[in-house]
């Protein structure tokens, strides 16, 4: 029975054209989960402007090649879907990223998915948006007792132009402040592609037809 098995015996690990692939099967379970990482988090940027890949994921989901970002959020809620990305200063090395819906709307989620990772637009206006909004959450930390405590920590643990080190507010903001759509496009051609993706798929769905799934939907990608 499969709740005797082994768990590394229930994974079935699948290898893409580029990238890692693994699944688990539960066909108790009427969900499906996509969950992974892409080496595109602030240590692999170059110039010390750790921001940038922060922006840069919190940007994708705001409208892609094929899709307006309120199409996009109207093809998810129409659907049941959820999606987000996400680049921590905690985990300087990568992006993560989920998506979670009913199994049978895998297809679906696997393509938007995709789709948001590879085919970004960002949009100035959106960026706009999304620049007051950290530019915002940069003011209230101002009066963050704890925020300033932590942030002092890491700088005295910490050299200056380590990931890991949170720098004074005011050069935050300045970065911040400055960066164009230019730098966000950069950084996501530069970094984000499937050689170092890491894919993991759970709930009532087929291994085959997953690893085909996502093998066509990143075809071309490089």
């Amino acid at each position: 029975m499969m709740a005797g098995r082994p768990f590394a015996d229930r994974v079935s690990k699948r290898r893409l054209p580029s990238g890692t692939l693994a699944v688990l099967t539960n066909p108790h379970a009427p969900t499906a989960t996509i969950a992974g990482t892409l080496r595109a988090g602030p240590a692999f940027v170059a110039d010390g402007r750790f921001s940038v890949p922060g922006l840069t994921a919190a940007m994708l989901d705001r409208g892609t090649v094929n899709l307006g970002r309120m199409e996009l959020a109207r093809e998810l809620e129409d659907h049941g879907l959820q999606l987000g990305v996400r680049a921590s200063a905690a985990t300087p090395t990568i992006v993560s990223f989920s998506a979670q819906g009913l199994a049978e709307e895998l297809p679906r989620m696997g393509r938007l998915t995709v789709e948001v990772l590879r085919r970004p637009t960002f949009p100035s206006e959106e960026l706009d948006k999304l620049r007051e909004q950290v530019l915002g959450g940069l003011a209230r930390e101002r009066q963050e007792t704890h925020a300033l405590a932590f942030a002092a920590l890491t700088r005295r643990l910490f050299p200056d132009g380590h990931p890991l080190s949170r720098r004074p507010i005011e050069a935050r903001e300045r970065e911040v402040a400055s960066l164009s759509r230019d730098d966000l496009v950069t950084f996501h051609d530069t970094a984000y592609g499937p050689s170092s993706l890491v894919l993991a798929v759970v709930g009532d769905v087929d291994p085959a037809a997953v690893e085909a799934l996502f093998a066509e939907a990143m075809n071309g990608w490089e």
